[in-house]
């Protein structure tokens, strides 16, 4: 989950007499990011700052909503608020890599919401086709069903991969996976299959036991 957005105020309630200053919306939005980063999240700290952000940019009110339900497990409503993120975006704006990371988010939550059509979707949207993407469209097109394309995306992430969470041996535990599904889809080669997902899985493990443990 990305953090970080470039700040805009919105500008049908910039227009308003009543709105906030924009010095007062970026203090309110910083304030608001800094509570759902660190060690220590503030949850009702970064909601009640949503609430103002809200006054400012909905883009943002609606990110910071987003990251508490979605860090807080509740993907379904994750789902909703970033889609409002998104839809708050003018049309002519929705493809600009620097929106990259409203679409991820976006596509991050209707993942683990279990909508991989979604998900895909919104993955296929981001400009920046690095590592990170390969890795999450390859966990997308498993969930889907479709190996043959996880597999071939998973080729494009690296074994020492460690994004989104920095934790080493997230490539080959995708890899584990593909071999375990096609294994269950196929049952060919059975005693073979196993035996590489076993050795993939070890490497990972070795890699951060504390996490694989």
């Amino acid at each position: 989950m990305v953090l970080a957005i470039v700040f805009t105020l919105n500008s049908a309630e910039g227009e308003s007499a009543t709105a906030p200053s924009e010095s007062a919306c970026l203090a309110a939005t910083q304030s608001m990011y800094d509570a759902l980063s660190g060690t220590s999240i503030r949850y009702s700290d970064a909601l009640n700052s949503a609430n103002f952000v809200e006054q400012c940019s909905i883009l943002h009110a609606e990110t910071g909503r987003g990251i508490v339900a979605y860090y807080q497990r509740e993907y379904s409503a994750a789902v909703q608020h970033f889609l409002k993120a998104f839809e708050s975006l003018p049309t002519a704006e929705r493809g600009d890599p620097r929106n990259d990371v409203t679409k991820k988010n976006l596509a991050d939550s209707y993942f683990e919401a279990g909508d991989p059509e979604a998900a895909i979707l919104y993955y296929n949207m981001i400009s920046t086709k690095d590592a990170l993407w390969s890795y999450k469209m390859s966990w997308a097109k498993l969930l889907q069903g479709d190996t043959v394309a996880a597999e071939a995306l998973s080729r494009e992430v690296p074994p020492e991969f460690n994004e989104d969470g920095n934790i080493v041996g997230r490539a080959l535990m995708l890899k584990v996976a593909i071999i375990l599904v096609e294994d269950s889809k196929t049952n060919h080669n059975k005693e073979s299959i196993n035996t590489n997902a076993r050795r993939m899985f070890t490497e990972a493990f070795q890699k951060d036991p504390a996490v694989w443990g």
